[in-house]
């Protein structure tokens, strides 16, 4: 699989989460946040969904702070 042109971005507020389980957060892919959507909505939560396209870059030298 190849990088993603676009990323998707999900917040969500109002909802409060049971242990282990995720709320919003980073996706690769539209359907997979959608998804993640849908449930913390029908558990209540106000969402906001944002996209970003990205442009890779190769990572060379890294400075350690």
């Amino acid at each position: 699989m190849g990088k993603p042109k676009r990323v998707y971005y999900l917040e969500q507020t109002g909802a409060k989460v049971r242990y282990g389980q995720k709320a919003g957060g980073l996706f690769a892919t539209l359907s997979g946040m959608l998804g993640r959507e849908r449930t913390m909505q029908q558990q209540g939560a106000t969402t906001k969904t944002f996209y970003a396209d990205v442009e890779w870059k190769e990572l060379e030298d890294v400075e350690v702070e």
